[in-house]
């Protein structure tokens, strides 16, 4: 068998559950979780519950751990996870319980995404839910771009919190696609939210709703928050995806990605001249980067 410790916020419990699961189908082990969070910020609350999710057979006497490789790269006194795809977790003895760690590379679950748009669907109740909030706030999806803007304790680094500028520079993007794009954003923290993007509404209904309208929105502009990136790669409707180049060090980098992990299909990266980069290019400069930068065997 094959289980996870599940940790942290929503975004990294949900990774642990699919690549805990993609990681098992791979070695034909057999899987299973519990769905309460060891360590959390919700008291062990279920916080996928709105997802109609199998969490397999409930994991029992497992006599094995491994954690999952980091690889840390100091880039002006910050010591910062780079880490990429581990491929040696297919090494793993059975009854072994996957350690906090990140699990958030598109390599762990990429060949099982038309299994997991099933695996992991938002519950009717909440579809029925959300859009009865869509018709209360008059979101027109068809012309509304949602901006999921990450506060919270991102407040207190700013190299991790994204800047105003990323968020600007994404909605003008958004605007040559259609100037008359509305936007909303959608957030964990309000206050924090309205600060760095002042006049635009700003809302945080539940994790549930705010998970779905993501994962119904035809254009997104995401923080490097782990929260949106499911919503966003499951979502049948969306036509466009802007996300910041670096992810976590969009701020600062100078071509470092924290972590390479979080490159992903269908999304475009903007970097802080505003330019606009697809996947296969970001994968590329990033194994170029790792390369000229002696981390190479870790690709």
């Amino acid at each position: 068998m094959i289980t996870a410790y599940l940790t942290g916020n929503f975004g990294n419990n949900l990774f642990g559950i699919v690549s805990s699961k993609c990681i098992a189908k791979d070695l034909n082990l057999e899987w299973g979780v519990d769905p309460r969070p060891e360590y959390d910020y919700y008291n062990r609350m279920i916080q996928t519950d709105f997802l109609d999710i199998d969490y397999g057979k409930f994991p029992e006497n497992i006599q094995h751990s491994y954690e999952e490789r980091c690889i840390r790269h100091n880039h002006e006194g910050d010591n910062v996870d780079i880490r990429t795809f581990d491929k040696n977790v297919y090494n793993i003895k059975d009854n072994t319980k996957l350690l906090g760690g990140v699990w958030q590379s598109f390599k762990y679950f990429g060949k099982y995404m038309n299994e997991i748009n099933d695996w992991i669907k938002v519950k009717y109740s909440t579809i029925n839910e959300t859009m009865n909030i869509i018709n209360q706030y008059n979101i027109d999806l068809e012309n509304t771009c949602i901006i999921n803007f990450r506060g919270g304790e991102y407040r207190n680094y700013p190299r991790l919190i994204v800047q105003s500028k990323y968020y600007i520079d994404a909605i003008n993007h958004m605007k040559e696609i259609n100037s008359n794009m509305k936007f909303i954003i959608i957030t964990d923290d309000i206050p924090t939210a309205n600060r760095f993007l002042p006049n635009i509404p700003c809302y945080h209904f539940s994790i549930a709703v705010d998970y779905t309208l993501i994962n119904l929105s035809k254009y997104l502009i995401l923080s490097n928050s782990s929260f949106p990136i499911f919503a966003a790669l499951t979502n049948k409707n969306v036509e466009k995806i802007i996300a910041p180049k670096y992810w976590a060090r969009y701020n600062v980098s100078n071509g470092y990605w924290a972590t390479s992990q979080n490159i992903y299909p269908g999304f475009t990266y903007l970097d802080r001249n505003r330019k606009l980069f697809g996947y296969v290019e970001c994968e590329y400069e990033n194994e170029m980067w790792l390369k000229n930068n002696g981390y190479g065997d870790f690709i």
